[in-house]
């Protein structure tokens, strides 16, 4: 099979400019409501946590785990997801009322547990990394364990009415903005992407940088998915991801995901590629990142696996695959959907199914299945939509 050298995409300016600056990290100044009471914060929030559709979705899982259960990515990857696992983690932000706040839960790809309810997920570095992780965060659990708290830059938290429940850093380099509001009496916190604290009486504390968001899918949202994943399946154990050697590694490789362009997968069957140096933006953010030696040794590669009108896009680097998605052939998805689903891939040391979403056009939302879970993933329009 001839193997051709240039990657379809929309906007080929993207190989030669550099991927988009995310904006500054730093303490949000908000003005606060007088009496800093929140008035309406709630009916926003009950109309944007997902009821998600466990039991279906369970049934999907079991599927996936019993088909992909003699291929070579099951029995390879059991020491790559434990290997990722523990330097990239995911956050549940579980949401509760009486008064509106959020706990954070660690390790969590959904906390709709104990009167809690799945807000988003956010992924943290659970050690520190010099160019992708330096700032420390502390969480802190109320010892009412109703609520919880951010304290940047240090390591212990607890005293008065806190006690420390862990640590992560937040992202530098490779990240996507939050902020941490705040209000009094109790004191508790809310996080969502692109809520408006500082309308509704609640103080912006913190700019915060997470390496990844995602929110679950409604049953409504995951129409086209159901219909679609089996071919997916048949993508996937087709794939090998081998967890990143080294810190250097995992740098590059997030920084490969970074400067990913609007793309997609050919639909006549072609195997393309992308070599690292002609990402220019990826190049030169290398050389900050002490990686510079792996660019000429990365790719880009789309169709190597295929199914039935499915493809695969992939992350390599040294001959190695360190992240995998599934794609509908022929769809075109933004760059920071592709970058969000890879990223999760090289987190979970796993193959992200991407498909259409019921209820938005494909530049602004899609769904990932990341470890057996339906998730929503694109800009503003995913967080603002009224579930």
């Amino acid at each position: 099979m001839k193997v051709t050298t240039i990657l379809t995409v929309l906007v080929a300016a993207a190989l030669a400019a550099p991927s988009y600056a995310a904006p500054t990290a730093r303490p949000t100044k908000a003005t606060p409501h007088k009496n800093a009471t929140v008035t309406d914060d709630e009916a926003f929030f009950n109309a944007h946590y997902v009821k998600y559709d466990y039991e279906g979705m369970a049934k999907i899982a079991a599927e996936y785990e019993a088909a992909m259960a003699g291929s070579s990515l099951h029995r390879s990857n059991a020491v790559s997801r434990a290997a990722v696992s523990t330097s990239i983690i995911p956050i549940c932000v579980g949401f509760a009322k009486g008064p509106v706040r959020v706990r954070l839960f660690r390790n969590k790809l959904t906390c709709d547990i104990a009167g809690w309810n799945t807000l988003y997920v956010f992924t943290a570095h659970a050690k520190k990394d010099d160019y992708l992780a330096a700032k420390q965060m502390c969480v802190a659990l109320g010892t009412d364990e109703r609520r919880s708290w951010l304290f940047a830059e240090k390591s212990k938290c607890g005293g008065g009415e806190w006690k420390d429940d862990f640590v992560y850093y937040d992202s530098t380099n490779v990240y996507e903005s939050a902020t941490m509001w705040t209000a009094p009496n109790p004191n508790r916190m809310l996080l969502y992407p692109t809520y408006e604290g500082g309308k509704h009486g609640w103080t912006g504390t913190y700019g915060l940088r997470h390496r990844n968001q995602f929110r679950l899918a409604s049953s409504g949202e995951l129409k086209t998915f159901k219909g679609e994943y089996v071919n997916h399946v048949e993508v996937h154990k087709k794939l090998t991801i081998t967890a990143t050697p080294d810190a250097k590694t995992l740098r590059c490789v997030s920084l490969m995901a970074e400067a990913m362009p609007t793309a997609k997968v050919s639909d006549n069957g072609r195997v393309e590629v992308v070599q690292g140096n002609q990402l220019t933006s990826y190049a030169a953010f290398a050389f900050d990142a002490k990686c510079t030696d792996l660019v000429t040794k990365s790719q880009f590669r789309s169709n190597q696996a295929k199914f039935s009108g499915v493809g695969s896009m992939e992350l390599i680097i040294n001959n190695k695959v360190h992240a995998a998605i599934s794609i509908k052939q022929g769809l075109t998805v933004g760059g920071s959907m592709l970058r969000t689903a890879l990223l999760e891939s090289l987190r979970s040391g796993q193959p992200v199914m991407v498909t259409e979403s019921n209820g938005y056009h494909a530049d602004d939302g899609v769904i990932a299945y990341i470890q057996g879970t339906g998730y929503v993933i694109g800009n503003a329009q995913i967080w603002n939509a009224v579930i």
